[in-house]
């Protein structure tokens, strides 16, 4: 999740992941320093009149804006329809944690929509570079995807026989991140090759996380 890769600048590194994982079934975790910075800076965001399920299905379909302006090109306004779902994505937990309404529910329905958040995103840009008849930076990007995907899947089929699985050299919200990064640059460069590089990045930078992840897993079930 976007909020992962922020709690990392405000606190030790897992410390935050950590609190909502070994919480019990139903129980909510403490706020963590993200959560009382943001209500903080931003305090009326708190006091709308919507669930944290309402927060991730709204960051959700602005992700899939993004996605519907990266397949004609538009990449300024997939920038900013990114940057809205990422904010989406880290009000969600906030909001819960803060009003003490946080369930396993809610965890599993944010999870869930970050992977249509995450295939929708790169599916906008497969579309846009077919429509260009662009066939390597189509390629590209499903390479990515697929990749991206493997990450996901990797932690979630861990911790079906492990506790807890995380870490990675290049976890979700680094991907989000470096794709922000990459929109931004692509709009106000459309001649430059932001894009391909972002794309490179992110399918190597997924390969090496799903190696890191394998490894881990075969070590923690094999000390077992």
């Amino acid at each position: 999740m976007i909020k992962a890769w922020l709690e990392k600048v405000l606190e030790a590194p897992g410390q935050a992941e950590s609190a909502y994982t070994n919480a019990a079934p139903g129980a909510s975790s403490p706020a963590s320093a993200l959560d009382r910075k943001l209500q903080q800076t931003l305090p009326f965001l708190f006091r709308l009149p919507l669930s944290p399920n309402q927060l991730t299905l709204a960051g959700t379909a602005m992700s899939v804006m993004a996605a519907l302006a990266l397949s004609q090109g538009w990449f300024g306004l997939a920038a900013l329809g990114l940057a809205l779902g990422a904010l989406g994505d880290v009000l969600d937990g906030a909001v819960a944690r803060t009003r003490g309404i946080e369930t396993p529910f809610g965890a599993f329905l944010d999870s869930t929509l970050d992977r249509l958040a995450d295939m929708a995103l790169f599916l906008g840009l497969i579309v846009y570079y077919a429509g260009q008849a662009r066939l390597g930076a189509v390629w590209l990007a499903g390479g990515a995807l697929v990749a991206s995907v493997l990450v996901s899947y990797a932690r979630a089929r861990a911790e079906s026989l492990l506790p807890s699985l995380s870490g990675g050299f290049l976890e979700r919200g680094d991907r989000i991140l470096l794709l922000e990064v990459g929109f931004v640059t692509q709009a106000l460069f459309p001649t430059g090759s932001a894009m391909m590089l972002v794309l490179w990045t992110i399918l190597l930078g997924s390969v090496v996380t799903v190696g890191q992840r394998v490894q881990r897993v075969r070590q923690r079930l094999e000390s077992n």
